[in-house]
């Protein structure tokens, strides 16, 4: 204690020159790799990266030297950007954590999908063996608990005090899990659902059985480990899946708005989270929720097809074959979930008033202020008024409104067609919506009917 009292201010400044990490700002960055191997190899070294963000947080002490001694009132806001800057490359560091995870997820999902076979309720003694598949489920097992060991080391960090801002490494982990969940999903259903238009038998159903499948796998692994890690495995896959749907359509439907909702904007970005945005794979969709609302309308034409409402289904105008039926709905369903059916209604909404008005602006500029047109009108409103009497001499009333009206109807037919169509589409969605609420919520749809009655 003698000593330290007697240690001269001079020598305390040289101390606090010499351990000055201001410098690190720019050359910290360089190290990151060597970090994340580290970590990779072995996840503990995390509770000595502790030692490392906690002297990166004196980093911070230089900049705000001169606001404190000027009691300036930028302090408060520019201890929070730096120490916003330092919480943002700590994460960067142990993203690792959550990648490796991820990357050895991908490992069970395939042995979950492709390998081990789903347990019945019942089977015949003889055929445990076949059920049992030790090797397999040791290798799952192995991979399991690699992924504990990830959470181990993170969890070990404690909290930690990163300038203004405390780090809860639990967050930091669901965080991370979070970001490579959006980033793998979202890659997934952009790959996914790209159709060919050039086509005339249409690729969609085994590009959404695939799709499914993948989805599939996520969230049945997700589940599987979300003891092991922690977190809340099934309330963190539908918020994000959710999340990236409900972005992908906002954007999509951005093209029928005059006011765009810009990425800054979006209520379902997030800067911690971010949702990757891909580059569009054609002229006329933004993203993959427009590609398959598109390729439903082609397939669904109605120049080429004819909708059967007994058998709820599309039929080949020409050789009556099936093309598409309700099956393709369940598939949308298991494949992006409710929000992607919900989405799918939302942007077929709006391409109907696209739709509707064109139909207003072709009566208002043909129609409206064509004197023959409007002749033609009054001609069989005085003929059929009244509504309860059958007209004398149909075929020559009909037939004139005709000649005169044929050249002009052809402009309103095929936006009509596509209206029709789009609420055909919008009515089997609505259906499949509602038999999977009843099934998958049985009491909350009840509740839901009684309150509408």
């Amino acid at each position: 204690m003698l000593r330290t009292i007697n240690i001269k201010e001079e020598v305390l400044i040289t101390l606090h020159i010499v351990a000055d990490l201001s410098y690190a700002w720019e050359l910290i960055d360089s190290y990151t790799p060597y970090m994340q191997q580290g970590v990779k190899k072995d996840p503990s070294l995390v509770i000595k990266l502790r030692a490392t963000f906690l002297k990166l947080a004196s980093a911070l002490d230089l900049p705000l030297l001169r606001i404190n001694q000027a009691v300036s009132p930028d302090l408060m806001s520019v201890s929070q950007y730096y120490s916003g800057e330092l919480v943002a490359y700590v994460q960067k560091v142990l993203h690792i954590i959550p990648e490796t995870m991820f990357g050895l997820l991908a490992q069970i999902i395939q042995l979950q999908t492709s390998q081990i076979k789903e347990v019945p309720t019942r089977f015949m003694k003889d055929q445990l063996k076949t059920y049992a598949q030790p090797e397999e489920r040791f290798e799952v097992a192995c991979l399991t608990h690699s992924i504990s060991v990830f959470t181990e080391g993170i969890l070990m960090m404690k909290r930690t005090l990163v300038g203004i801002i405390q780090l809860d490494p639990k967050q930091l982990l669901e965080d991370g899990i979070r970001k490579e969940l959006v980033k793998q999903v979202a890659f997934a259903l952009h790959r996914g659902l790209v159709f060919n238009p050039k086509t005339k038998s249409s690729d969609l159903v085994p590009k959404l059985e695939a799709l499914g499948q993948v989805m599939d796998g996520f969230r049945r692994s997700f589940e599987y480990i979300q003891d092991y890690v922690s977190i809340y495995g099934l309330k963190i896959w539908q918020e994000e899946v959710s999340r990236i749907i409900n972005y992908n359509v906002e954007q999509e439907c951005n093209a029928f708005l005059r006011h765009k909702v810009q990425d800054w904007q979006s209520v379902y970005q997030s800067k911690n989270i971010p949702i990757p945005k891909f580059p569009a794979l054609d002229n006329s969709s933004v993203n993959f929720i427009g590609r398959l609302a598109r390729e439903l309308l082609r397939i669904t034409d109605p120049k080429t097809t004819v909708y059967i409402d007994q058998m709820s289904g599309w039929y080949d105008s020409k050789t009556h074959s099936e093309i598409i039926n309700m099956r393709i709905f369940s598939l949308i369903q298991r494949s992006v979930g409710t929000p992607g059916l919900t989405g799918l209604d939302k942007l077929l909404s709006f391409m109907i008033v696209t739709e509707l008005q064109t139909i207003v602006a072709a009566i208002e500029k043909s129609v409206s202020k064509d004197k023959t047109w409007m002749d033609t009108l009054n001609t069989l409103h005085s003929c059929i008024k009244g509504g309860h009497c059958l007209v004398s001499q149909p075929a020559r009333v009909y037939g004139q409104a005709m000649t005169k009206a044929t050249k002009s109807l052809t402009l309103f037919l095929e936006s009509i067609q596509k209206v029709g169509q789009m609420q055909l589409l919008r009515r089997q969605i609505k259906f499949e919506l509602n038999t999977t609420c009843k099934f998958d919520s049985k009491h909350l749809a009840s509740a839901l009917q009684t309150m509408n009655e």
